[in-house]
């Protein structure tokens, strides 16, 4: 009878877990995104970093002339903890600062159950301040729900925000996802204008293939991308259609393999400067590179070293640097580079330069590719 009760009590014990899971998966999925979007955000949140300058929150007087520093960014302070922050995508209107920053379900070290869900915060650097963006939901059968792993540029009055989605068939695809800059400079909501799928040259890929890190660009004000860094593919993009074309192709001969397209680009000297990433086995690393501003785009420099902007934070395995912002920000103790990127897909950092030495490091690359080792 004892033995008969003890077995009772550990099935009753398994029905009660597995209803208590079947329970949390039903509320994963039925009302998180939702909760997100109520934007549980705490304004008064103000744990940045140990620096406070004058600039609030960009410690850039301490930005030696020839060095660099990595900061954190305070995570998205939502009362479920189960979602991290990271991935951030800077960018600039009328010299302030800004961030998109992914809030996500997922993190490369915890048991991920699906659907992923993902959410976009805007992060104001002058104000140490998050608000949501009101992005169109995405289909919720899919394997990830949301807009993933923004970048950001600005044209005008508008901010477009490039990020992949999966569609019905689970499948990621590239959007185009444009905000109002007055609703970003406001204290008011802000909500997509207008939402466009972008669709690759038919050449390039079918719909069944997954379309992801597409590196953006301005070309005189024309909306272009990097579709592929070796050979190096790029795209000119109709805003009408969504359909992108092949405008330029050249074959590359790089000495690090399976890049990826990283941050959106700038124009440097003359050259489109931005920062990729690789895979290896658990690892990500991160790469600055270089390709004429005219046609046919002819890569002209590349720094053949891994860039650890966060070298001085703990390493852990997985390590994965992911760098999905870069802008030019000019101050009155000088002109910087800055890049964002997330670590381990749970910490949202950025890496200060002096423009110096990121024109320095594009230096190094340029005669990397004209004098490569033998």
């Amino acid at each position: 009878m004892i033995l008969w009760a003890a077995l009772g009590s550990l099935v009753a014990l398994e029905l009660i877990q597995r209803a208590a899971r079947r329970r949390l998966k039903k509320r994963r999925i039925s009302w998180a995104s939702a909760f997100l979007h109520q934007g549980f955000v705490n304004q008064n949140h103000s744990g940045f970093n140990k620096h406070k300058t004058p600039d609030r929150f960009l410690p850039i007087s301490l930005v030696p002339p020839q060095g660099r520093i990595a900061v954190a960014l305070p995570p998205v302070p939502l009362q479920d903890r189960r979602f991290k922050s990271y991935n951030p995508a800077v960018f600039v209107i009328r010299d302030a600062l800004y961030a998109c920053v992914r809030c996500s379900s997922y993190t490369l070290t915890a048991d991920v159950r699906l659907p992923i869900i993902t959410e976009n915060f805007l992060y104001t650097f002058a104000t140490n301040r998050y608000r949501h963006i009101d992005l169109p939901e995405t289909h919720r059968h899919a394997p990830a729900l949301g807009f993933e792993d923004v970048r950001a540029l600005v044209r005008g009055d508008d901010v477009l925000l490039v990020a992949t989605a999966y569609n019905r068939q689970g499948v990621n695809q590239m959007h185009l996802l444009t905000l109002s800059t007055q609703d970003v400079l406001s204290e008011g909501s802000i909500r997509a204008r207008r939402v466009l799928l972008l669709i690759p040259d038919p050449s390039l890929a079918g719909p069944e293939r997954r379309q992801k890190n597409w590196a953006p660009f301005l070309d005189d004000d024309r909306l272009m991308f990097v579709y592929s860094v070796q050979p190096h593919i790029v795209l000119s993009c109709d805003e009408q259609s969504g359909l992108c074309e092949i405008a330029h192709t050249v074959h590359t001969d790089l000495p690090v393999q399976d890049l990826r397209g990283g941050t959106n680009l700038h124009l440097v000297n003359g050259t489109y400067v931005g920062f990729l990433h690789t895979t290896k086995p658990l690892q990500y690393d991160t790469y600055l590179y270089a390709f004429s501003a005219t046609p046919p785009f002819q890569p002209v420099s590349f720094l053949d070293q891994q860039i650890f902007w966060a070298r001085d934070w703990p390493i852990e395995l997985p390590y994965v640097e992911f760098s999905t912002g870069f802008v030019i920000l000019d101050r009155p103790e000088g002109t910087f580079w800055i890049v964002s990127f997330g670590q381990n897909d749970s910490r949202p950092l950025i890496a200060i330069m002096s423009a110096s030495q990121g024109v320095e490091m594009l230096a190094d690359g340029q005669r990397n590719l004209l004098t490569p080792d033998e």
